[in-house]
């Protein structure tokens, strides 16, 4: 079943070999997605720090004490 799946529905028969440029592209396009993000993911935290946590948390002082750390942290792991 896996050997019909990829020879028919992906086309990766005979001639599938010859579209390797198609992993190389998607692979620019991870990349780029995952550094525009990151970027603007650090922007974001750098001028308005507790945006993320107004959005998906309830403040307390203790959250917003620890969080930009954290936010920054996670942020940077993009890049």
């Amino acid at each position: 079943m896996k050997i019909i799946f990829f020879v028919f529905t992906m086309d990766q028969g005979i001639f599938g070999g010859q579209k390797g440029n198609r992993i190389h592209q998607t692979l620019r396009y991870a990349l780029i997605t995952a550094a525009v993000f990151g970027v603007l993911w650090i922007v974001l935290v750098e001028f308005n720090p507790n945006l993320f946590i107004y959005i998906f948390m309830k403040q307390t002082e203790h959250i917003l004490a620890i969080s930009l750390n954290i936010i920054r942290s996670y942020g940077i792991s993009f890049l």
